[in-house]
């Protein structure tokens, strides 16, 4: 006759270096590392039945996490696509939200530009700010959109320009054109003395 054993710590018969929780009827998920220690009542480790088999993840769960991760991965890389999609067009020398501007930032933004693109052009004196800058015209909502292959200038804006070279005296224009298709492109032009650009 099977005897059932007290409530107590015994060895984890699945993980050595453990001891496991029984609790006079089943083994429980508690657990506890084993130290030596010296039992007051020696218990035959026949006597104790096995512990239940531990829970195993389906295969079925494995696919949907898998699908999860896969899905948000795919989300992730879209993201990325579009915002250097965006970054790209703004590279090429296009420039979008400018009509949602107001002048004077629509300007600012229209310098900032400007930077960028004498940053890459790298000509001998680089752009490297617009100062004092104020709008000379402002025709983004009465222009008329062009046909073919032509564009408007809807934004045109004047400062003075700070120049690689120190130059701080001469004047630059600054404008943003819109072509058929509704893109915006800055450009840039010293009207001063050492005209650059």
């Amino acid at each position: 006759m099977t005897t059932t054993p007290p409530a107590g710590w015994y060895p984890d018969t699945r993980t050595p270096g453990l001891l496991r929780w029984w609790d006079g009827a089943a083994w429980t998920e508690h657990t506890s590392p084993a130290y030596p220690t010296y039992p007051t009542d020696p218990v035959d480790p026949a006597q104790v039945s096995e512990a239940p088999p531990v829970p195993r993840v389906s295969r079925s769960a494995k696919v949907l996490v898998g699908v999860g991760v896969a899905a948000l991965l795919m989300v992730w890389v879209l993201a990325f696509v579009l915002v250097f999609d965006a970054i790209e067009q703004i590279g090429d020398g296009r420039a979008g939200g400018f009509a949602d501007l107001d002048a004077e930032d629509a300007c600012a933004t229209a310098v900032d530009e400007a930077v960028r693109i004498s940053e890459e052009e790298a000509p001998p004196v680089l752009l490297e700010d617009v100062r004092a800058l104020r709008v000379l015209e402002d025709r983004r909502e009465t222009h008329e959109t062009p046909t073919g292959s032509g564009d408007a200038t809807v934004l045109t804006c004047r400062g003075t320009g700070v120049w690689s070279d120190g130059d701080t005296t001469t004047e630059v224009v600054v404008g943003v054109t819109v072509d058929a298709e509704g893109t915006h492109y800055v450009f840039y032009e010293a009207v001063g003395p050492t005209a650059t650009g």
